[in-house]
C-alpha cells in the first residue's frame, strides 16, 4: 500500500516539476532588454530567417512534428519509469 502513495507522490512531484518549468518559460519576458545578437561564429536561424516559401514552411512544421514526437517518447519513458516497482 505505501509503494501506491508513492508512486502517487512521485507523479504529484513531477507534474507540479514541470508545471514549474513551463511557466518559468512562459514568464521569461520580465520587460528586459535581451541581447539577440548571436554568438561569434554563429549565423541566426528560425525566427531570424525570412524564407516563408511553401517548402520553407513544410520543412519548419515537419521539425517541429518531429521534435514534438520525440517529447512525447521522451515523456512516455518518464511515465513507465514512474510505474516501476522496487526491488524488495
Amino acid at each position: 500500500m505505501k509503494q501506491t502513495s508513492s508512486l502517487g507522490t512521485k507523479k504529484m512531484l513531477f507534474a507540479l516539476a514541470a508545471v514549474v518549468l513551463l511557466a518559468a518559460g512562459c514568464s521569461s519576458n520580465t520587460g528586459e532588454s535581451v541581447n539577440t545578437t548571436p554568438p561569434p561564429g554563429r549565423t541566426p536561424t528560425s525566427a531570424a530567417a525570412k524564407d516563408t516559401s511553401d517548402a520553407s514552411l513544410n520543412a519548419n512544421l515537419s521539425n517541429v512534428d518531429s521534435q514534438l514526437n520525440a517529447l512525447n517518447s521522451d515523456s512516455a519513458n518518464v511515465d513507465s519509469s514512474l510505474n516501476e516497482q522496487q526491488a524488495p
